[in-house]
């Protein structure tokens, strides 16, 4: 986005999709390059969506963002508003929503697990230590980008996309039920809990779980 020679062959190089860097210009190349990466400063913006992730394994809730566009995308999390740590990066880009998940049963209440979603697919990440790891669950829609997915009554996940609507078994992750609306694809939905709602062409139909 901007560039600025400082002095001395050092050049700052501004990014507002990505990290900026403090770069040393070299009259000879340095392993097939002409310059050296003096720093890089960290840069979350733009952030395209965000959830603040309550863990189980930590005593107080961070912020994760979607972060920068296209091959910059990345995942930051954020703690105490201080630090930004780059804790995953995902071979596809153009994040649109990002929903926080209890999988597990015993999370005593706190997020496990992030389900990512951009207009082609869904990947959901597990907590492993202070990172995370692709689930490889069959249970959820991944060929489809997420409308909506959350825990729901009964120990339950309940998952939406433009073409089905699946309730899944937290216990063993095993799909409970499915409903099938390739006929008449659903433009939105909202869900309380335990009653969710949905809208396809010009009809709007409840649903009680």
């Amino acid at each position: 986005s901007s560039m600025t020679y400082l002095d001395k062959g050092v050049v700052f190089i501004g990014s507002c999709v990505s990290d900026s860097q403090l770069i040393q210009l070299n009259k000879k190349p340095v392993d097939n390059a002409y310059f050296t990466v003096l720093e890089t400063y960290a840069n979350i913006g733009p952030i395209i969506d965000m959830e603040l992730f309550d863990a189980k394994s930590q005593d107080w809730p961070r912020m994760i963002t979607c972060s920068g566009c296209d091959k910059w995308g990345s995942l930051r999390v954020l703690t105490n508003g201080i630090e930004i740590n780059e804790i995953c990066v995902l071979p596809f880009s153009r994040f649109k929503s990002a929903f926080p998940l209890k999988l597990s049963m015993d999370c005593n209440g706190k997020d496990d697990s992030l389900m990512f979603s951009n207009f082609e697919q869904s990947v959901i990440l597990e907590q492993q230590g202070d990172g995370f790891a692709l689930c490889k669950a069959e249970c959820f829609i991944r060929d489809a980008s997420t409308l909506y997915v959350g825990n729901v009554v009964y120990d339950q996940v309940l998952q939406i996309s433009k073409r089905e609507i699946r309730l899944i078994r937290v216990k063993d992750l095993k799909t409970i039920c499915s409903f099938n609306c390739k006929s008449a694809p659903i433009f939105s939905c909202y869900c309380n809990g335990w009653q969710f709602v949905i809208s396809s062409k010009n009809t709007v139909t409840l649903f009680s779980i």
